[in-house]
């Protein structure tokens, strides 16, 4: 079982389908309840944003080729191509063309932040949701710390609230590292060997 505090140890914020084709008012496939979870989503991304931890967002793209999703979806086929990348269409809530498949201006991505295109409405299955997620895991919370004690060159993985205070320190200064062994994976770098 995955305990309390190990659940939240590497947050990141999931922002699923939030795009005009879905929220908007007139959207080809509208989602009337979606609109009412703009501001929750608003606090969110901009809390996450503050603390420098990741955001994902997740954008339904419609198959350009007739699928098994048309069946379900038929607004998904021409003429009225819902989700399909490359096609505007008027939203009367906002006065103007938007491409269909771009998440809502309200919550948009900013440069850096992951977007993770799939065709289908789930969002893990045949997609890149896990790979992404599992790398964002420890972007920005850990930083690589490389050092030389004797002759054994070192690289500790440290938070990065605690690898703040080295950056400031002068190379060749003395630093003290406290190591925990339970936690340590020790290699020969020059063979990739465990040796422990």
């Amino acid at each position: 079982m995955i305990e309390p505090h190990d659940r939240v140890r590497h947050p990141a914020l999931l922002i699923v389908d939030m795009q005009n084709d879905f929220v908007r008012v007139g959207a080809a496939l509208e989602v009337v309840d979606a609109r009412a979870t703009i501001p929750a989503n608003q606090a969110l991304i901009r809390l996450f944003r503050e603390r420098k931890l990741p955001i994902v967002y997740t954008k339904f793209i419609t198959f350009p080729a007739p699928v098994l999703l048309w069946e379900w979806s038929p607004q998904a086929l021409p003429p009225t191509k819902c989700c399909w990348k490359g096609h505007k269409r008027f939203y009367p809530d906002i006065g103007r063309e938007q491409e269909c498949t771009d998440v809502i201006d309200e919550l948009a991505p900013l440069p850096g932040e992951f977007q993770v295109e799939k065709y289908n409405y789930g969002a893990f299955h045949a997609t890149q949701l896990e790979p992404t997620l599992r790398f964002a895991e420890h972007m920005g919370n850990e930083v690589f710390v490389h050092a030389d004690i004797g002759n054994l060159p070192v690289t500790a993985r440290v938070p990065a609230a605690d690898a703040e205070t080295m950056h400031a320190r002068a190379r060749g200064s003395a630093l003290t590292l406290h190591l925990q062994m339970s936690s340590a994976h020790l290699f020969d770098a020059a063979t990739g060997v465990v040796l422990a």
